[in-house]
């Protein structure tokens, strides 16, 4: 059996964006059922809303992580700020792309299906990395936090753990290159900032203490590797999560129900259907 897994998992086309129904990629997990759908499209929105507010918040309001107005730009250099920017885009697309094929009965693995589809694992991982990571090193008694600090560095990673049982959306266990990728590309910016001699928001000659490459040429690259083979990590063990959502789904949903994409006969029809090819005999 669990070869049969491993196999059905490490196919090719599972590394590719591939091998997928439509409506995983927009539905919730539970099918058939009109209220859950629009309800699955009302938590995307009301949650990409909140996102998106604390978004404008960290950029806008006057903060303590700068020490003028002409640092404020630098708003852009921190590893925080690009997961939560991809984090915020990704819920956004997500809610966009839910109304629009619930509405328009989507059949087919569109581009912006499949660019839903990647953004959901790269948000996903690094969310809970970003939040791991910040509490355990970067966070101290003497840290300035602010109200969207708690948003960008733990309630996207509760929502991903939350939403992850709801959600139809599949994680791959072959796609961890995508988040892995986001580390890698980040990495290489803080090497590159590092060694230009730019300063962070506050001054300092690096973005962050941990990636001080310049005065600290040892301990960066373990911390940069450790942190991009540890988003791997995150994006295996939401894999283990979805199949364990799928399980769980299988086990108490009706083994007859089909989900609402417009496709085939509608619920109704396909029980009566259903029970007429296999009649309940008399006295039974």
């Amino acid at each position: 059996m669990t070869r049969d897994i491993t196999n059905k998992e490490c196919c090719r086309e599972n590394f590719l964006y591939s091998n997928v129904e439509a409506w995983q990629l927009y539905s919730p997990q539970r099918r058939g059922s009109k209220c859950l759908s629009v309800f699955y499209i009302v938590w995307l929105w009301a949650w990409s809303l909140m996102f998106s507010s604390f978004l404008i918040i960290s950029g806008a309001q006057e903060q303590s992580w700068y020490t003028d107005e002409s640092q404020r730009v630098k708003w852009f250099i921190y590893l925080t700020n690009w997961g939560y920017l991809v984090f915020c885009v990704s819920v956004l697309l997500r809610g966009i792309t839910a109304t629009y094929c619930y509405i328009k009965k989507v059949d087919e693995v569109t581009w912006y299906l499949k660019l839903n589809w990647v953004l959901y694992d790269m948000a996903s991982s690094e969310a809970i990395l970003i939040t791991l990571l910040f509490w355990a090193l970067l966070y101290s008694a003497d840290y300035t936090t602010e109200t969207d600090t708690f948003v960008n560095h733990g309630v996207n990673g509760v929502f991903v753990l939350i939403d992850i049982w709801i959600t139809a959306m599949p994680i791959r266990v072959l796609h961890f290159y995508v988040p892995m990728l986001f580390g890698v590309v980040y990495v290489i910016f803080s090497v590159i900032y590092d060694y230009s001699g730019a300063t962070n928001a506050l001054g300092s000659a690096y973005i962050y203490r941990v990636l001080d490459w310049s005065d600290y040429p040892t301990w960066p690259p373990i911390y940069g590797v450790s942190a991009v083979l540890a988003i791997g990590l995150v994006h295996c063990g939401l894999f283990g999560l979805t199949k364990l959502r799928v399980f769980l789904y299988k086990k108490c949903e009706h083994p007859t129900t089909e989900p609402l994409t417009g496709q085939g006969q509608d619920n109704q029809t396909y029980y009566d259907s259903t029970i007429q090819m296999d009649p309940v005999k008399e006295g039974e």
